[in-house]
C-alpha cells in the first residue's frame, strides 16, 4: 500500500497542475473567445487534464485514509475491517489502472474529435434498421464514457426539410419541455470593455410572455451565461426557459422559481469580469446551428430543435400526424396487441418515408 501512495509521482501530477492554470489563463484571454476552435481545443485538453488529477488526487486520500484503518485493524486484530479494506484496495487499484491507460493517450492527436458516419446505403428498410441501431449502441457507449457527443445531421430530421437538433444541451433541473419563439442573446469575453447593463436583462426585457431565450455562448462550460436573479426576473415576465449553449449557474434558484434551464453545465462562479452582453435579436449560432429571432425552439430531455420560422407550420403539422400515429401504436400496444403486429400494421418503418413523399 505504501508503493501505491507514491503514485502521484507516475501521473505528472505537478507539471499536469501547472498545465491546467497556464490553459485556464488562455481561456481567460479575450483572444482566445475570438478562435472557437482554439476555444474548444484548450477546453478540451484541460477538461482530460483535470479528470486524471482529481481522480489521482482522491485516490491519495482514499489509499491514506485506508492506511490509517489498516493500522488501526491490524492493531485490534479486527478481521471485518481488514476484509473491507482489502476489497476497497482492489477496487481503488482498478482506478490507478483506469488513471494510467488515460496516461498512455499523451500524443497531441488523442484529444481531438473523431467523426461516425452511419450509412444505410440502398440496402432499404432493413439496413436503415441496421445503421439505427448501431447508431444507438455507439451513443449508448458514449453516454457511459462520458463522451460529449454532437449529431451533425441525422435523416429523420429532414422529413421537413429541415437541420435544426442539437445535443449535449439537456434541462439543468427537473424541468418539463418548453417550446416558444426565440428571442436570442450572445455573450462575449469583457477584456477591457465595461458593461453598461448587465447581461440578459435586455434580453429579458426585449422577450414576451411565451417566449424563450437562446444564449450563444460558445460551447463554454468554465463560466456561467445566467444566474438566479435573472430567472426569477423571466419568470415573473411569463418567459418560457432559456437554451444556453455554455454553462449557468444558481440552478437551484432556477427551479425554486420553476424556471426552466437548458445548457451544457453548470458551475460556482460569477460571469462578473468574465462575459458580457454582446448582441440581442440578432442571429446567433447556437451549437453550429443558424438562429433568427422568432424562430421556434423546442427543448426536452433528448435535446434542442430549432424550427426556423417560415417552415414552422409544415413541421408542426408533420410532427402531429406523426405523433398522433404513435399514440394510436401506444395505446394499441397498452391493449396487449403484439408489438410485431402493431409496428407492421401501423406502418411504422414507412411513417417518414410518407412524409417526405407528401
Amino acid at each position: 500500500m505504501k508503493n501505491l501512495l507514491c503514485c502521484g509521482g507516475i501521473f505528472d501530477l505537478d507539471e499536469k497542475i501547472e498545465k491546467i492554470q497556464e490553459l485556464t489563463a488562455k481561456q481567460e484571454d479575450p483572444a482566445t473567445w475570438s478562435d472557437r476552435v482554439l476555444s474548444q481545443k484548450i477546453g478540451k485538453e484541460k477538461k482530460v487534464l483535470e479528470e486524471i488529477v482529481n481522480q489521482a488526487q482522491q485516490l491519495t486520500h482514499q489509499l491514506s485514509d485506508n492506511e490509517e484503518l489498516f493500522e488501526m485493524a491490524l492493531a485490534e486484530n479486527d478481521s471485518d475491517t481488514l476484509t473491507t479494506i482489502k476489497k476497497d484496495t482492489n477496487q481503488l487499484e482498478k482506478q490507478v489502472d483506469d488513471i494510467e491507460f488515460k496516461r498512455m493517450f499523451s500524443n497531441p492527436m488523442d484529444p481531438n474529435n473523431c467523426f461516425i458516419d452511419f450509412q444505410s446505403g440502398s440496402g432499404g428498410t432493413e439496413a436503415q434498421d441496421w445503421a439505427n441501431m448501431l447508431f444507438r449502441m455507439y451513443m449508448r457507449y458514449a453516454e457511459r464514457k462520458n463522451f460529449k457527443v454532437e449529431i451533425l445531421e441525422f435523416s429523420e430530421g429532414e422529413v421537413a426539410g429541415i437541420k435544426g437538433a442539437t445535443l449535449g444541451i439537456r434541462p439543468m433541473w427537473a424541468c418539463g419541455r418548453i417550446c416558444g419563439r426565440a428571442v436570442t442573446l450572445k455573450l462575449k469575453p469583457q477584456g477591457d470593455e465595461k458593461p453598461t447593463r448587465h447581461l440578459g436583462t435586455e434580453a429579458i426585457e426585449a422577450a414576451e410572455a411565451g417566449d424563450v431565450l437562446v444564449m450563444e455562448l460558445s460551447g463554454r462550460v468554465d463560466v456561467p451565461g445566467w444566474g438566479g436573479l435573472l430567472s426569477l426576473a423571466a419568470s415573473t415576465k411569463g418567459l418560457a426557459g432559456i437554451v444556453i449553449d455554455g454553462a449557468c449557474r444558481d440552478i437551484d434558484d432556477s427551479a425554486a422559481v420553476k424556471f426552466p434551464v437548458y445548457a451544457r453545465a453548470v458551475v460556482p462562479i460569477t460571469a462578473r469580469g468574465r462575459v458580457m452582453q454582446d448582441t440581442i435579436n440578432e442571429a446567433i449560432n447556437f451549437a453550429d446551428i443558424t438562429v433568427t429571432p422568432g424562430d421556434y425552439v423546442v427543448a426536452d430531455g433528448s435535446g434542442t430543435i430549432i424550427v426556423p420560422q417560415d417552415r414552422a407550420e409544415e413541421v408542426i403539422a408533420a410532427g402531429e400526424d406523426i405523433a398522433a400515429r404513435e399514440t394510436r401504436m401506444a395505446d394499441a400496444v397498452r391493449k396487449g396487441r403484439s408489438i410485431v403486429e402493431i409496428m407492421e400494421t401501423g406502418g411504422y418503418e414507412q411513417m417518414l418515408d410518407n412524409e417526405k413523399k407528401g
